[in-house]
């Protein structure tokens, strides 16, 4: 299994774009872990709307403003040796 690590903040169609690219992939196993960084509920209802289990979502409770934060807890939360990470902001 590959664990994907997308962070972002307050982009929902910007969010979308991503998600769909990540279940266009050829391997489907895999596990996409969605860190927002203090996103307003548009972000939660974007994720919601794919419905798909293999996407977790954690939203921080205080804007980071850099990357670093929400990239680091979405490895810590990976379950998988093989990470990809990638920025949506």
């Amino acid at each position: 299994m590959i664990s994907i690590v997308l962070a972002t903040y307050n982009r929902p169609e910007t969010l979308g774009v991503a998600i769909r690219s990540v279940l266009r992939q050829t391997v489907r196993d895999w596990r996409l872990l969605v860190v927002g960084d203090a996103c307003d509920d548009r972000t939660a209802g974007v994720i919601a709307d794919f419905a798909d289990d293999r996407i977790a979502y954690v939203n921080l409770p205080s804007r980071c403003g850099e990357q670093a934060i929400p990239n680091s807890i979405g490895m810590a939360l990976a379950d998988t040796c093989l990470l990809y990470t990638s920025r949506c902001v």
